[in-house]
């Protein structure tokens, strides 16, 4: 195998080549434990009770789901199963050669694509599930969830009463703290090397929910906090609450992330354009939020948090927003003419 083919294979397998050949630098610790848990999962689908799936059984099973699925699932799915390739390849268990074999059935360097289903199937995994809220149905699992016994019960129960005031996602309450009345939330997904959110800890101003809105989050945090000790990743913590959460609920469409849509169609309600509600998603595209709480309805009269107002010049605004487009593109401009004249003063001032 010559040197370019070693390249574009770690290329595909999204790693560094070379003597400092990397992959663990590349993406957040939660976004890599979530990939492994689904992994995992794949293959125990593609196992038996006697024979346990193997990384290979699970890319079959992927190939033969594809037609069934949508394109944003086949590419959770594969992005899954490519963080285990990595993790064989990184600890010496899988030879490049075979790594070649397993990305080209993935549809990955010179072979065809997979082939996944049409945009009208229902999405199985990401941002686009219906998830809407019924009020009444969340206040029963709340009062369900505070009479249970069951460790993280009473936790999980304040997160479904405020968690769609704030927005967080679910592995984020762990990684969260509250100082001076300001949430400090350290961001899913930005890595050294993978800024994918608009900044790495977003900050919102909790003064506007009111005292008793503040103590319940600060309760939560440091609940949390104390999980993440004893169970070890915030994975196993979502996955605990989320087994809680299915046992609980009345509404079968309920799930942790569902807070997090709703919040998005709170603050629509309340007035707040696309820039403002990436802002306090931390999304860096006004576009992400499109697909989230598609069939939900806002809380009129909600109290939501404060947000960096000064971050909205950030956002790269949808393409489906030319108004935002234009006013950015504006202000790049002033800016830009800004510098220039600062550039011509401070060369005025230099003696020739």
């Amino acid at each position: 195998m010559s040197w370019s083919d070693e390249i574009a294979i770690c290329e595909a397998l999204q790693i560094d080549w070379g003597d400092d050949a990397d992959s663990s630098n590349r993406r957040s610790l939660q976004t890599v434990e979530r990939y492994r848990y689904q992994a995992k999962c794949l293959m125990r689908r593609a196992g038996t009770t006697e024979t346990p799936g193997t990384i290979g059984d699970a890319i079959d099973l992927l190939v033969a789901m594809a037609p069934t699925l949508r394109h944003s699932t086949c590419r959770q799915y594969r992005a899954a199963l490519l963080q285990t390739l990595r993790d064989l390849y990184d600890g010496g268990k899988l030879v490049i050669t075979r790594a070649a074999q397993y990305l080209r059935r993935l549809g990955l360097l010179d072979a065809a694509p997979l082939a996944h289903g049409s945009r009208n199937l229902p999405i199985r995994c990401g941002a686009g599930r219906r998830r809407g809220l019924s009020q009444k149905l969340r206040r029963e699992t709340v009062l369900c969830l505070a009479e249970s016994r069951k460790p993280m019960a009473k936790t999980l129960a304040r997160i479904l009463a405020i968690g769609d005031m704030v927005g967080l996602r679910p592995s984020e309450w762990a990684n969260s703290w509250v100082q001076n009345d300001v949430l400090f939330i350290s961001s899913a997904k930005m890595s050294d090397r993978m800024m994918r959110g608009l900044v790495p800890v977003r900050e919102l101003n909790l003064r506007p929910l009111g005292r008793k809105c503040i103590e319940t989050i600060k309760l939560i945090c440091d609940d949390l906090q104390k999980n993440l000790k004893h169970y070890g990743s915030e994975e196993k913590v979502v996955a605990r609450c989320a087994k809680l959460l299915q046992i609980h609920r009345t509404d079968p469409l309920m799930t942790l992330r569902s807070l997090r849509h709703q919040f998005r169609k709170n603050a629509q309600s309340a007035g707040w354009n696309s820039a403002q509600i990436a802002v306090a998603m931390n999304h860096r595209s006004a576009a992400s939020q499109h697909a989230y709480g598609r069939d939900a309805k806002g809380r009129r009269g909600i109290k939501l948090p404060g947000i960096d107002h000064s971050l909205t010049i950030s956002v790269r605004p949808a393409r489906a927003d030319p108004e935002a487009r234009n006013r950015m593109s504006v202000e790049n401009i002033a800016a830009r003419d800004l510098v220039d004249d600062l550039d011509e003063f401070a060369l005025a001032l230099v003696p020739r």
